[in-house]
């Protein structure tokens, strides 16, 4: 139980500024959706379709080396180096495909703004080896003070450059100003050095990096291509207008799911990296799940419950098309949040191989998926991409990870999840065919499961409380 409270007590602190940074950048999209057009964040939604893959190379698995590694301080100083080198190279080639990003969607505006954006993969890149120094050291509430600041920073700026006219480039500069305050506070709070290196050594350090980098680079392209196909598919087929009401439907799975998992894996994996027994193993994953599945449900029920109200409030009438997508989201953030710490499990414990194959898997399926909805519509693209992910991703991760490497017995697996397939496929019905008894009935069902899965956990949370209240 102390590996659960530790995790919790870090979790906590990280999710407490991740949370309060995401709510900063999401009150300022409430801002900027009244000053900028769906339009002009569909011109911004066109780049990033190729900009989240370089952004996913730019880290070339140096952050888990680092954290599953006891490095010497002169070979993480040579990570850092190339790492830097690796940004460089990927900025350059960003500019270089800028014309060829504006002929694919024909749209020749899109050449300065990429030429712009390129510029973050190379800032960004000071700050990897620096983040997952932090990390290992557990200095969470360190790196979260970091891109609360930064957050502050790039929006507010956002905001007045989109007041003062600037359309879309004040979501590019946004990006800038951001990745710059963060590379600059968290070299300075690191102990990561920069120094430049010959060839020579960066050429020792590579080859004791090959084997990992193999499987997360391959990894990376995978998960960029699952993540961003139905992007493309939407700008190329039905326009920016389309993509920036379908980017703004998948804001939550970022805001959300992403941040999340993001969050469970810098916690969780500098913790488990510690840990050898298998059965210790199996025990904090499926805890570490079952939190996951209670933090994430009260913003999946509003997005199912309440999607129509939830996009007046936050963004008006003219983004009221969204709300039909957001009830499916909702139902992909229930499973993924779930499943987030299961691919990391994986790393953590130098799978290498067995993790690239997973996310290769699943990835098949989520494009093929989002490509027989795009026949239909781009409503359908969701649609089918929930479904996917209920049916395909949850039970391919469950059969890989519980039951072949941790040898999960199948009794268990059925006794925490089958209910919860149930109830997810009872809340999707629902939502497609509209019949409102069965969503709300599931919707319960499954709320009452996840409450009591984690009532161990929420029993001693309680208890915990009345013990400080009583004491003060």
């Amino acid at each position: 139980m102390s590996f659960i409270r530790n995790i919790v007590k870090h979790f906590t602190i990280s999710a407490s500024f991740e949370y309060t940074s995401q709510l900063v950048r999401f009150l300022a999209t409430i801002v900027l959706s009244r000053l900028l057009s769906p339009a002009e964040y569909g011109v911004i939604a066109l780049i990033q379709v190729f900009s989240s893959l370089v952004m996913l190379l730019r880290d070339s698995g140096f952050s888990f080396a680092i954290i599953r590694e006891d490095y010497s301080q002169d070979f993480k100083n040579k990570l850092h180096f190339i790492s830097i080198l690796i940004g460089l190279l990927l900025c350059l080639v960003f500019m270089l495909f800028s014309v060829p990003i504006s002929v694919f969607y024909a749209n020749e505006d899109l050449v300065a703004p990429s030429i712009a954006i390129a510029v973050t993969f190379l800032i960004s890149s000071f700050t990897v080896v620096p983040f997952s120094i932090l990390r290992k050291e557990l200095k969470f509430s360190l790196l979260g003070q970091i891109r609360l600041l930064a957050n502050i920073t790039a929006v507010g700026l956002a905001i007045i450059l989109a007041f003062s006219g600037f359309s879309y480039w004040a979501l590019v500069i946004q990006e800038i100003i951001y990745y710059s305050a963060v590379a600059i506070f968290a070299t300075r709070r690191s102990s990561i050095i920069f120094k430049i290196y010959g060839f020579s050594e960066m050429r020792n350090v590579l080859k004791s990096q090959t084997s990992l980098m193999k499987y997360i680079l391959s990894s990376n392209v995978v998960i960029y291509f699952a993540r961003n196909w139905d992007n493309a598919l939407v700008g190329k087929i039905y326009g920016e207008s389309s993509l920036g009401i379908y980017s703004r439907a998948y804001l939550f799975i970022n805001l959300v799911v992403t941040q999340l998992s993001t969050l469970a894996s810098q916690v969780a994996f500098p913790n488990l990296v510690r840990v050898t027994e298998t059965e210790q193993i199996r025990s904090q994953l499926l805890t570490l799940s079952r939190l996951l599945a209670l933090v994430s449900l009260p913003i999946g029920m509003l997005l199912i419950l309440l999607p129509s109200e939830l996009c007046r409030l936050l963004w008006g009438v003219d983004w009221l098309a969204v709300a039909d997508f957001l009830p499916f989201v909702g139902l992909v953030i229930f499973v993924q949040a779930q499943l987030s710490p299961f691919a990391n499990f994986l790393l953590i414990h130098r799978r290498d191989r067995a993790y690239f194959r997973l996310i290769f898997i699943t990835s098949f399926f989520t494009i093929v998926g989002v490509s027989i909805g795009a026949y239909f519509s781009f409503l359908a693209m969701m649609r089918i991409y929930s479904l996917v992910t209920i049916v395909l991703t949850l039970l391919i991760n469950l059969y890989v990870v519980g039951f072949r490497v941790l040898n999960i017995e199948i009794k268990v697996l059925i006794r925490n999840w089958g209910l919860i397939i149930s109830s997810l496929l009872g809340i999707y019905l629902g939502i497609l065919l509209g019949w409102n008894y069965l969503l709300i009935f599931s919707t319960v069902v499954y709320s009452i499961w996840v409450f009591v899965l984690n009532w161990a956990f929420l029993d001693q949370g309680c208890r915990n409380l009345i013990r400080l209240f009583i004491k003060h």
